[in-house]
Protein backbone atom coordinates (compact mmCIF):
# COMPACT_ATOMS: atom_id res chain seq x y z
CA UNK A 1 0.00 0.00 0.00
CA UNK A 2 3.18 2.19 0.70
CA UNK A 3 4.36 1.75 -3.10
CA UNK A 4 0.27 2.45 -4.72
CA UNK A 5 -0.07 2.91 -7.41
CA UNK A 6 3.07 0.91 -8.52
CA UNK A 7 1.90 -1.75 -10.81
CA UNK A 8 4.04 -4.63 -8.52
CA UNK A 9 2.49 -2.93 -5.78
CA UNK A 10 -0.71 -3.64 -6.78
CA UNK A 11 -0.21 -6.79 -8.31
CA UNK A 12 0.95 -7.77 -4.84
CA UNK A 13 -2.19 -6.17 -2.96
CA UNK A 14 -4.20 -8.52 -5.37
CA UNK A 15 -2.33 -11.69 -4.01
CA UNK A 16 -2.91 -10.38 -0.48
CA UNK A 17 -6.57 -10.33 -1.16
CA UNK A 18 -6.38 -13.65 -2.48
CA UNK A 19 -5.22 -15.12 0.37
CA UNK A 20 -7.55 -13.44 2.64
CA UNK A 21 -10.84 -14.40 0.35
CA UNK A 22 -9.60 -17.84 0.65
CA UNK A 23 -8.99 -17.84 3.84
CA UNK A 24 -12.21 -16.57 4.98
CA UNK A 25 -15.27 -18.53 6.78
CA UNK A 26 -18.22 -17.28 5.89
CA UNK A 27 -21.04 -17.84 8.13
CA UNK A 28 -23.57 -15.82 10.19
CA UNK A 29 -23.26 -13.12 11.29
CA UNK A 30 -20.54 -12.68 8.71
CA UNK A 31 -17.03 -13.29 7.46
CA UNK A 32 -14.16 -14.02 9.91
CA UNK A 33 -10.24 -15.62 10.00
CA UNK A 34 -9.69 -18.57 11.97
CA UNK A 35 -6.36 -19.11 13.51
CA UNK A 36 -5.26 -22.41 12.80
CA UNK A 37 -2.96 -24.35 15.99
CA UNK A 38 -0.06 -24.95 13.10
CA UNK A 39 0.55 -21.39 13.42
CA UNK A 40 0.65 -20.47 16.83
CA UNK A 41 3.93 -20.29 19.05
CA UNK A 42 4.40 -23.80 21.15
CA UNK A 43 3.38 -21.67 24.00
CA UNK A 44 -0.36 -20.76 22.68
CA UNK A 45 -0.47 -23.74 20.71
CA UNK A 46 -0.96 -25.59 24.52
CA UNK A 47 -3.51 -23.36 25.65
CA UNK A 48 -5.83 -23.03 22.00
CA UNK A 49 -4.71 -26.89 20.60
CA UNK A 50 -7.22 -26.51 18.23
CA UNK A 51 -6.98 -22.79 16.89
CA UNK A 52 -8.69 -20.32 17.98
CA UNK A 53 -10.89 -17.26 16.87
CA UNK A 54 -8.33 -14.28 17.36
CA UNK A 55 -10.51 -10.90 18.22
CA UNK A 56 -6.67 -8.71 19.28
CA UNK A 57 -5.63 -5.79 16.32
CA UNK A 58 -1.82 -7.46 16.70
CA UNK A 59 -2.94 -11.38 15.26
CA UNK A 60 -6.47 -11.71 14.23
CA UNK A 61 -9.39 -10.34 12.64
CA UNK A 62 -9.71 -6.27 14.17
CA UNK A 63 -6.07 -6.18 11.78
CA UNK A 64 -7.66 -7.67 9.16
CA UNK A 65 -10.36 -4.99 9.47
CA UNK A 66 -7.38 -2.37 9.98
CA UNK A 67 -5.84 -3.72 6.68
CA UNK A 68 -8.68 -3.17 4.54
CA UNK A 69 -9.79 0.34 5.91
CA UNK A 70 -6.12 1.22 4.94
CA UNK A 71 -6.39 -0.06 1.44
CA UNK A 72 -9.42 1.50 0.68
CA UNK A 73 -7.55 4.56 1.87
CA UNK A 74 -4.95 3.87 -0.51
CA UNK A 75 -6.91 4.47 -3.06
CA UNK A 76 -7.49 0.65 -4.19
CA UNK A 77 -10.58 -0.14 -5.92
CA UNK A 78 -10.70 -4.12 -5.28
CA UNK A 79 -14.08 -4.88 -5.15
CA UNK A 80 -13.51 -7.15 -2.57
CA UNK A 81 -11.78 -5.26 0.46
CA UNK A 82 -15.40 -3.92 0.74
CA UNK A 83 -17.15 -6.74 0.90
CA UNK A 84 -14.87 -8.38 3.06
CA UNK A 85 -15.03 -5.32 5.78
CA UNK A 86 -18.57 -5.15 5.49
CA UNK A 87 -18.60 -9.00 6.47
CA UNK A 88 -16.28 -8.71 8.91
CA UNK A 89 -17.95 -6.08 10.80
CA UNK A 90 -21.14 -7.63 11.82
CA UNK A 91 -18.82 -10.80 12.65
CA UNK A 92 -16.58 -8.86 15.64
CA UNK A 93 -20.23 -6.75 16.46
CA UNK A 94 -21.56 -10.10 17.37
CA UNK A 95 -18.65 -11.33 19.53
CA UNK A 96 -19.83 -8.71 22.29
CA UNK A 97 -19.65 -10.29 25.99
CA UNK A 98 -22.45 -10.03 28.29
CA UNK A 99 -22.01 -7.26 30.14
CA UNK A 100 -18.55 -6.72 33.24
CA UNK A 101 -16.45 -4.54 34.52
CA UNK A 102 -13.19 -6.01 32.31
CA UNK A 103 -14.04 -5.80 28.53
CA UNK A 104 -16.81 -5.91 26.08
CA UNK A 105 -14.60 -7.91 23.47
CA UNK A 106 -13.14 -11.20 24.51
CA UNK A 107 -9.15 -12.03 23.32
CA UNK A 108 -10.09 -14.77 21.69
CA UNK A 109 -13.02 -17.49 20.92
CA UNK A 110 -11.48 -20.87 21.71
CA UNK A 111 -13.62 -23.86 20.60
CA UNK A 112 -14.53 -25.34 24.06
CA UNK A 113 -14.20 -22.81 26.20
CA UNK A 114 -16.30 -20.06 27.40
CA UNK A 115 -15.14 -16.48 25.91
CA UNK A 116 -13.03 -14.41 28.88
CA UNK A 117 -12.27 -10.74 29.16
CA UNK A 118 -9.35 -9.20 28.09
CA UNK A 119 -7.18 -6.26 29.08
CA UNK A 120 -7.38 -2.24 27.13
CA UNK A 121 -4.88 -2.23 24.79
CA UNK A 122 -3.21 -1.93 21.18
CA UNK A 123 -2.64 -5.56 20.77
CA UNK A 124 -5.70 -7.03 22.39
CA UNK A 125 -9.08 -5.37 23.63
CA UNK A 126 -11.02 -2.73 23.38
CA UNK A 127 -9.74 0.34 23.00
CA UNK A 128 -7.52 -0.85 20.29
CA UNK A 129 -10.54 -2.21 18.04
CA UNK A 130 -12.40 1.15 18.84
CA UNK A 131 -9.93 2.24 16.40
CA UNK A 132 -9.63 -0.05 13.80
CA UNK A 133 -13.47 0.19 13.78
CA UNK A 134 -13.21 4.21 13.71
CA UNK A 135 -10.68 3.86 11.06
CA UNK A 136 -12.98 1.54 9.35
CA UNK A 137 -15.86 3.49 9.50
CA UNK A 138 -14.19 6.78 8.37
CA UNK A 139 -12.61 4.66 5.43
CA UNK A 140 -16.10 3.01 4.36
CA UNK A 141 -18.43 6.22 5.10
CA UNK A 142 -20.73 3.73 7.78
CA UNK A 143 -22.14 6.24 9.89
CA UNK A 144 -23.26 3.01 12.39
CA UNK A 145 -19.72 1.74 12.85
CA UNK A 146 -18.40 5.09 13.83
CA UNK A 147 -21.27 5.22 16.51
CA UNK A 148 -19.92 1.96 17.88
CA UNK A 149 -16.55 2.59 17.52
CA UNK A 150 -16.79 5.53 19.97
CA UNK A 151 -19.27 3.86 21.99
CA UNK A 152 -16.74 1.30 22.66
CA UNK A 153 -13.49 3.98 23.09
CA UNK A 154 -16.09 5.85 26.16
CA UNK A 155 -16.72 2.70 27.44
CA UNK A 156 -13.26 2.22 28.47
CA UNK A 157 -12.50 5.57 29.62
CA UNK A 158 -12.75 5.28 33.50
CA UNK A 159 -11.03 1.31 33.75
CA UNK A 160 -8.62 1.51 36.11
CA UNK A 161 -4.83 0.33 35.57
CA UNK A 162 -5.48 -3.22 37.37
CA UNK A 163 -8.82 -3.61 35.21
CA UNK A 164 -6.77 -2.62 31.94
CA UNK A 165 -3.87 -4.70 32.96
CA UNK A 166 -1.29 -1.87 32.23
CA UNK A 167 1.93 -1.74 34.15
CA UNK A 168 4.86 -0.67 31.63
CA UNK A 169 5.07 2.13 29.30
CA UNK A 170 5.20 0.50 25.60
CA UNK A 171 2.81 1.19 22.62
CA UNK A 172 1.70 -2.22 22.18
CA UNK A 173 0.18 -2.69 25.90
CA UNK A 174 1.44 -0.12 28.15
CA UNK A 175 0.70 4.23 28.97
CA UNK A 176 2.16 5.00 25.65
CA UNK A 177 -0.14 3.08 23.61
CA UNK A 178 -3.16 4.13 25.65
CA UNK A 179 -1.89 7.66 25.51
CA UNK A 180 -1.81 7.55 21.55
CA UNK A 181 -4.87 5.73 20.81
CA UNK A 182 -7.03 8.37 23.09
CA UNK A 183 -4.84 11.16 21.22
CA UNK A 184 -5.77 9.59 18.05
CA UNK A 185 -9.56 9.37 19.15
CA UNK A 186 -9.59 12.67 20.28
CA UNK A 187 -7.38 14.16 16.90
CA UNK A 188 -10.44 12.12 15.13
CA UNK A 189 -13.77 13.41 17.36
CA UNK A 190 -12.94 16.44 19.05
CA UNK A 191 -14.37 14.88 22.11
CA UNK A 192 -12.74 16.44 25.33
CA UNK A 193 -12.77 13.22 27.20
CA UNK A 194 -10.45 11.40 24.74
CA UNK A 195 -8.29 14.55 25.25
CA UNK A 196 -8.27 13.97 29.50
CA UNK A 197 -7.19 10.19 28.72
CA UNK A 198 -4.18 10.63 26.32
CA UNK A 199 -2.90 13.24 28.99
CA UNK A 200 -3.00 10.50 31.94
CA UNK A 201 -1.53 8.31 29.27
CA UNK A 202 1.31 10.40 28.19
CA UNK A 203 2.02 11.02 31.89
CA UNK A 204 1.79 7.34 33.57
CA UNK A 205 4.04 6.65 30.54
CA UNK A 206 6.91 9.12 30.88
CA UNK A 207 6.88 8.79 34.41
CA UNK A 208 6.94 4.30 34.17
CA UNK A 209 10.31 4.17 31.78
CA UNK A 210 12.28 5.29 35.58
CA UNK A 211 10.33 2.91 37.78
CA UNK A 212 11.13 3.09 41.64
CA UNK A 213 12.59 0.19 41.75
CA UNK A 214 15.57 1.56 39.75
CA UNK A 215 15.40 4.87 39.12
CA UNK A 216 18.59 5.58 37.29
CA UNK A 217 17.67 2.21 34.62
CA UNK A 218 15.61 3.08 31.41
CA UNK A 219 13.80 0.43 31.78
CA UNK A 220 10.59 -0.56 29.71
CA UNK A 221 9.05 -4.00 29.76
CA UNK A 222 7.41 -6.20 32.14
CA UNK A 223 7.75 -9.89 31.51
CA UNK A 224 7.90 -13.44 32.10
CA UNK A 225 5.78 -16.59 33.92
CA UNK A 226 3.71 -15.19 36.78
CA UNK A 227 5.43 -14.97 39.61
CA UNK A 228 8.81 -14.26 38.08
CA UNK A 229 8.20 -10.76 36.35
CA UNK A 230 11.11 -8.64 36.12
CA UNK A 231 11.94 -4.64 34.16
CA UNK A 232 14.39 -4.96 31.52
CA UNK A 233 15.92 -2.65 29.04
CA UNK A 234 14.11 -2.45 25.94
CA UNK A 235 14.51 0.05 23.58
CA UNK A 236 12.57 -0.93 19.93
CA UNK A 237 9.33 0.42 18.53
CA UNK A 238 6.77 -1.29 20.07
CA UNK A 239 7.62 -2.29 23.59
CA UNK A 240 10.49 -0.51 24.08
CA UNK A 241 11.86 3.54 24.50
CA UNK A 242 11.47 4.36 20.73
CA UNK A 243 7.41 3.81 20.53
CA UNK A 244 7.43 5.78 23.99
CA UNK A 245 9.29 8.85 22.56
CA UNK A 246 7.21 8.54 18.77
CA UNK A 247 4.03 8.80 21.44
CA UNK A 248 5.58 11.96 23.34
CA UNK A 249 6.32 13.80 19.90
CA UNK A 250 2.72 13.14 19.18
CA UNK A 251 1.51 14.84 21.48
CA UNK A 252 4.04 18.14 21.21
CA UNK A 253 3.80 18.84 17.38
CA UNK A 254 1.50 19.94 14.91
CA UNK A 255 2.74 17.00 12.41
CA UNK A 256 0.62 14.06 11.88
CA UNK A 257 2.44 10.93 13.47
CA UNK A 258 1.11 9.05 10.60
CA UNK A 259 4.03 6.32 11.58
CA UNK A 260 0.96 4.96 13.35
CA UNK A 261 0.01 2.78 10.23
CA UNK A 262 1.89 0.32 10.93
CA UNK A 263 -0.10 -0.53 13.53
CA UNK A 264 -3.32 0.24 11.76
CA UNK A 265 -4.66 3.39 13.59
CA UNK A 266 -3.91 6.17 11.64
CA UNK A 267 -7.19 7.14 11.86
CA UNK A 268 -8.88 9.94 9.57
CA UNK A 269 -9.37 13.18 11.16
CA UNK A 270 -11.96 13.72 8.81
CA UNK A 271 -14.15 11.87 6.29
CA UNK A 272 -17.75 11.91 4.41
CA UNK A 273 -19.58 11.26 7.71
CA UNK A 274 -21.07 14.24 9.91
CA UNK A 275 -19.07 14.50 12.71
CA UNK A 276 -20.78 14.32 16.02
CA UNK A 277 -18.56 16.28 17.77
CA UNK A 278 -16.88 19.30 15.46
CA UNK A 279 -13.33 18.31 14.67
CA UNK A 280 -13.14 21.81 12.63
CA UNK A 281 -9.76 22.75 13.58
CA UNK A 282 -5.89 21.95 12.31
CA UNK A 283 -5.33 18.88 11.14
CA UNK A 284 -3.31 18.05 13.91
CA UNK A 285 -3.70 19.83 17.81
CA UNK A 286 -0.51 19.65 19.86
CA UNK A 287 -1.67 19.66 23.54
CA UNK A 288 1.55 21.50 24.07
CA UNK A 289 4.09 23.45 22.80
Amino acid sequence: MERLPHPRAAELLALVLDRLEAAAGESAPGVSWFTSPNWLTPGARQKKPEGCYDLGVAHGVPGVLGFLAAAQRAGARDPRIRRLAEGAVPWLLAQKLAPNDVSVFPGFLIPGQEPEPTRTAWCYGDLGIACVLLSAARSFGNLDWEREAIDLARGALDRPAEVTQTTDPGLCHGWAGHAHLYNRLFQATGDPDFKEAALLGYQRAAEGCFPAADPESLSLWLSGEPGLERWQSEYGFLSGAAGVGLALLGANTEIEPVWDRVLLVSIPTAGPLPRQVSSAKAPFTPYST
